[in-house]
């Protein structure tokens, strides 16, 4: 959320917009969240973006402020449209809109609005000559005109085309009006990367606010609505109910939501309730790079007796990373490659012998064929070494631990270049319906993000293994 803004006049032009819609009928009234969203807009931002969940008077409330300050303002123009089609738009604006005015001022004569209907043409109209427009949601719809404050709602439902020539229009007609403004409302869409909400909320300009999930959840933590012996890290019900403004205000039910989770694919519900966006056709880092670079340090770490080992061959086999993972007395993760090298056919000789150097298993993702044949190598050494196959879930959790670590501030490296390149390179790769692990950009195939990978499947198995085992101290390669 950013800054919010309140005074005697923007409280009561939503206070009017608020009665316009009947909020202060019997058994109703504006809801907290309802004044965050107009305080976070009349902060005065060109740029908007509103991000809420289902069932949370989203477009009531943006409504609230375009209608008050049409009614109070003289010459105010704003218009809604909604980016999924026309019809939609004129739907909604009839529901949403005209319905209320009209039940709270059934006689028109003395209705302080006049409500024009005629499909293609609906607006209000007030007597200051302020406007209120529903227009369909494409650019032309917009040229050639002036506006004060222009609603895109649904705007997590737009194509990257739509949103090009929403923008390309909507911005020219603030030219001639100070202190324009447009909203980007929605819930999140799914897909990131020119998406006109994503967008919005990712503008460092622009005014944000947004209800939502953590973006690293794992798939253990959507697998159930509540903990239980099957799921221990379940926590739907909690992300519910420490996100969703609608089940706080009373607007909707956790007993409702509830009944959706068991309905929806998780992928669905996290976009419709958690407000988390979908990744389809984009690969998109996952390092913050500003905590990164904070969390780096020049001189090689002191190493614990305790850490974990990890192992990971690149996709291509161009080289590898074995990594330990520890964490330091206040509870800091850190990362150290061990070994880097180009090529794989030194890796199971090098994991085997620091393995029995210091008395640690190897632990390494099961699934990734590269391993396969490191594995297969190491399993026919007399002594064998200790190996610790990590499950997908395994490594899927692993990921998301370790990005919220570094991105949280909670971890440290040691500006070793693989594990730089590493943090460049990494994205999100989707794993089944809502989980993900690190994967390499679609760009760029080869790009070597072992050492990342490595430190985050070591951190799990650290962080789950408490029992402290006596080691020497590490050497260099």
């Amino acid at each position: 959320m950013t800054d919010l803004y309140t005074d005697e006049q923007t409280r009561a032009e939503f206070i009017a917009g608020a009665r316009l819609l009947r909020l202060d009928a019997p058994g109703k009234f504006v809801k907290p969240h309802q004044l965050v969203i107009a305080d976070m807009i009349n902060a005065g931002k060109e740029t908007n973006g509103v991000l809420v969940p289902r069932r949370s008077s989203k477009t009531t409330s943006i409504a609230a402020v375009a209608l008050g300050r049409c009614q109070l303002r003289e010459d105010y123009q704003a218009a809604l449209t909604l980016t999924t089609t026309a019809a939609k738009t004129s739907e909604r604006f009839t529901a949403d809109i005209f319905g209320p005015i009209e039940r709270a001022y059934p006689d028109p004569t003395t209705r302080p609005v006049r409500v024009f209907k005629g499909k293609g043409s609906e607006r209000l109209e007030w007597a200051n000559g302020s406007r209120f427009y529903a227009l369909t949601p494409n650019g032309d719809a917009f040229r050639s005109s002036a506006y004060d404050f222009v609603v895109v709602d649904e705007s997590g439902e737009a194509t990257v085309e739509q949103g090009e020539d929403l923008n390309g229009a909507i911005y020219p007609t603030f030219d001639t009006r100070p202190g324009a403004q447009v909203v980007f409302a929605g819930t999140a869409g799914d897909y990131r990367d020119g998406l006109l909400l994503w967008d919005a909320l990712h503008n460092p300009d622009a005014g944000r606010l947004a209800y939502r999930f953590p973006d690293d959840l794992t798939e253990d933590e959507l697998a159930a609505w509540e903990p239980s012996d099957e799921h221990p890290y379940a926590r739907v019900r909690e992300l519910v109910e420490t996100s969703h403004p609608g089940v706080h205000s009373g607007l909707t039910t956790l007993e409702t939501v509830r009944k959706r989770f068991g309905t929806l694919k998780a992928e669905s519900f996290t976009r419709e309730y958690g407000g988390v966006f979908g990744s389809i056709g984009e690969g998109r880092g996952v390092i913050n790079a500003q905590r990164w670079a904070e969390s780096g340090r020049s001189l090689d770490p002191v190493v614990p007796e305790r850490f974990a080992m990890a192992v990971v061959p690149a996709f291509t086999q161009g080289s590898a990373s074995i990594v330990a993972a520890w964490r330091d007395e206040q509870g800091r993760a850190h990362g150290y490659v061990l070994d880097h090298r180009r090529g794989t056919t030194w890796l199971a000789d090098a994991a085997a012998s620091k393995a029995r150097q210091h008395n640690l298993p190897i632990v390494y993702d099961s699934a990734s064929s590269t391993m396969r044949l490191e594995v297969e190598q190491m399993n026919r050494m007399s002594p064998r070494p200790r190996l610790e196959p990590q499950t997908t879930a395994n490594v899927t959790t692993a990921a998301a631990l370790l990005v919220r670590e570094v991105n949280n501030g909670n971890a440290i490296h040691y500006k070793q270049p693989p594990m730089d390149d590493a943090s460049k390179a990494a994205v999100r790769r989707s794993v089944g319906a809502s989980a993900w692990a690190l994967g390499r950009p679609p760009k760029n195939m080869d790009a070597d993000i072992s050492a990342l990978e490595a430190w985050a499947m070591a951190l799990r198995y650290y962080d789950d293994n408490p029992v402290r085992e006596h080691v020497g101290p590490i050497m260099g390669n």
